[in-house]
């Protein structure tokens, strides 16, 4: 799109934004409302379309439209993380959501390719 810094930085900054309102605002409205299951099948459909439209973009306004589809999948990362910490000890908490966030860190550049 021929972006330079400044747009670049709007887009991230607007990716920041979504994924603060859609975390800390959304889901809590969603999943009590909705149900764990229903928001994280929801949740990744939308964001696997969210990636679709990031890969189709003809235009910076597609990017955008692919972004806020994107941020009502967000609230499907918060929903998983919670019906699986339910599955062990308090006691285990640290080293469960460190193992999350390890295995999402290795599998999230890999995910568009699947």
């Amino acid at each position: 799109f021929g972006w330079g810094s400044e747009e670049t930085g709007r887009f991230f900054s607007a990716i920041g934004a979504c994924l603060l309102l859609s975390q800390g605002v959304l889901t809590r409205i969603v999943v009590p409302t909705l149900g764990e299951r229903a928001v994280i099948l929801s949740g990744y459909a939308l964001e696997s379309l969210h990636f679709l439209i990031y890969a189709m973009a003809s235009s910076p306004r597609v990017m955008y439209l692919g972004l806020v589809v994107g941020a009502f999948g967000y609230p499907a990362g918060p929903a998983v993380k919670g019906v699986v910490a339910r599955q062990v000890e308090p006691s285990e908490q640290g080293q469960l959501q460190g193992a999350l966030a390890g295995v999402q860190t290795l599998v999230r550049p890999l995910s568009p390719l699947i």
